[in-house]
């Protein structure tokens, strides 16, 4: 089965609205004031049928924590998030 048909079966099912597929990444970056950072990455996907299909989030070890606007694009989505939220 493929991630639409499950998202739309699982929303069929539950009367759920929303439901994502979620994948996660590992990223380490050096944050202009706080050094080295490891930060959790978090990609929501919505599939094809939801909008904005793309979310991503993240925290640092730090927990310093980012988000940003979503989008149907998936490369305009990391670049929409506020990644700079990890420098304060």
């Amino acid at each position: 089965m493929e991630r639409d048909e499950i998202i739309n079966q699982i929303n069929e099912i539950n009367d759920t609205t929303e439901t994502y597929e979620v994948r996660n990444f590992v990223v380490y970056r050096e944050s202009k004031n706080n050094g080295m950072q490891k930060v959790d990455v978090e990609i929501l996907d919505r599939g094809s049928t939801g909008s904005p299909r793309y979310h991503v989030s993240g925290r640092a070890s730090d927990e310093l924590f980012f988000s940003g606007n979503g989008d149907d694009d998936l490369q305009t989505a990391i670049a929409l998030a506020h990644w700079y939220e990890l420098d304060k």
